[in-house]
């Protein structure tokens, strides 16, 4: 997938594959969402004709903590679901940090739950 990089920049950069649902055209649109780490810019690329859908601008209520698979961000009125990452780089930088942990209870161990929940924070799993 070649993405858009403006020339000269040297900042991170992480690029992440989204959908928004067009209600108008009544389907689901795919981008790729680029977010510049030094300024919180963000860029966005049609990924099915590779244009630019929208200028590199600093899109306030967008920060590097919002993107993570299954996430959704707003990028001016639009809401787009993060799918996955568009890039080898974003990967490596966010798939270490996106684990997550499931626990049954059972109802015998309804009684313990506030007990386990205090485990799993204490082991940095909540």
């Amino acid at each position: 997938t070649k993405l858009t990089h403006m020339p000269g920049d040297t900042d991170a950069r992480y690029a992440f594959d989204t959908e928004w649902y067009d209600e108008v055209a009544c389907l689901k649109r795919h981008f790729s969402l680029l977010y510049f780490e030094s300024d919180g810019s963000v860029e966005m690329i049609d990924s099915k004709t590779r244009r630019t859908f929208l200028k590199r601008c600093v899109c306030p209520g967008v920060t590097l903590s919002d993107l993570h698979v299954g996430s959704t961000v707003t990028v001016y009125a639009r809401q787009l679901k993060v799918l996955g990452y568009a890039d080898a780089v974003t990967g490596r930088r966010f798939e270490p940090v996106s684990e997550r942990t499931v626990a049954f209870v059972t109802t015998e161990a309804r009684a313990l739950l506030g007990e386990a929940l205090e485990l799993a924070a204490a082991a940095s799993l909540a």
